[in-house]
């Protein structure tokens, strides 16, 4: 397998290079615009300024020590990788800062000579990572337009009706806990399965309004580690049944059920009793899905120190 090359963004100081594959499920909205891609580029040239910069995942080989030899990124963005014996260092030839990003549960790799890491880790690492949640780039393609859209998730709104159906859920990972999860959920009613175990999906959105729960489980805990799972069926009137670790405490625990902190037993019950009381899931309904907000302006200024070599916190 080839390295990836590098991509271009709108904007011109910064590169994008091993990051998922363009139209990948999971990472497009219904208008099939990438907005995590567009969030991060405008986010690293706002912190940079006139410098340039390489924003760096690891989607592009099973290992990050596999393939590893003198690789040209691009024109004014350009690293090697050197390997020696078991270490790896990471040789930078021109002046430009180098971002690492994760939109999954991994653990920054903190043997190369990143500048800066934004990761679902909340440790900071020497000064060199921030806390930033894969369902915090969703939001919006810059923070301006982040900020303003968080600001309808931290408020409570009206809903029209009850969801027709019991519960859904969306399914390409088999994980041993989620289909337990269901298998006992189906005894208190139907639960429809779509994705690749089980019907067709051709949009998230015209599903989660049908039904009162949609089963949206992390594929993997760990503290910090939130996508847009919640928010998806929060978005379509649906009763988030999620299981993950919210360390940052941003969800609203009012506006979802957490499996993953109380377990099955209180989950199932609680479902239960809604079942028998729609005015409650009406009620769960319109509450706003966030506690409080995720705090971009800090995200910046942050970020701006670390690249700048003025860190503050």
């Amino acid at each position: 397998m080839k390295t990836k090359k590098i991509e271009n963004t709108s904007n011109s100081n910064v590169f994008l290079r091993n990051f998922w594959p363009i139209g990948t499920h999971g990472h497009v909205s219904h208008e099939n615009i990438d907005v995590t891609r567009n969030f991060l580029a405008s986010f690293v040239s706002e912190i940079s300024g006139n410098n340039s910069a390489l924003i760096d995942s690891h989607f592009e080989r099973k290992s990050i020590f596999a393939r590893i030899s003198n690789i040209l990124i691009k024109d004014n963005a350009e690293k090697q990788y050197i390997a020696h014996g078991n270490e790896i260092t990471m040789v930078k030839t021109i002046k430009a800062f180098y971002v690492w990003y994760t939109s999954e549960n991994r653990r920054p790799p903190l043997n190369l000579d990143y500048d800066l890491f934004l990761s679902h880790d909340f440790e900071l690492y020497n000064g060199r990572n921030i806390y930033l949640p894969f369902w915090a780039t969703k939001l919006g393609n810059n923070i301006v337009e982040s900020m303003k859209n968080q600001e309808k998730l931290l408020r409570g709104r009206e809903i029209n009706s009850t969801p027709v159906n019991f519960a859904c859920a969306v399914i390409s990972n088999p994980e041993p806990v989620r289909m337990e999860f269901i298998r006992q959920l189906s005894k208190i009613g139907k639960v429809d399965i779509y994705g690749k175990l089980g019907k067709k999906l051709s949009s998230k959105d015209e599903l989660f309004n049908k039904y009162r729960f949609n089963i949206c489980f992390e594929n993997s805990n760990y503290p910090g580690y939130v996508t847009e799972k919640p928010f998806e069926a929060w978005g379509q009137e649906s009763v988030p049944v999620w299981s993950g670790f919210d360390s940052g405490d941003y969800l609203n625990p009012s506006a979802i059920i957490n499996v993953g902190e109380i377990g099955f037993k209180k989950a199932l019950e609680q479902i239960y009793f809604l079942e028998k009381n729609y005015e409650k899931i009406n009620k769960i309904i319109q509450l706003p899905i966030l506690k409080k907000a995720y705090d971009y302006k800090d995200l910046s200024t942050k970020s701006k120190n670390i690249l700048f070599n003025k860190i503050a916190f």
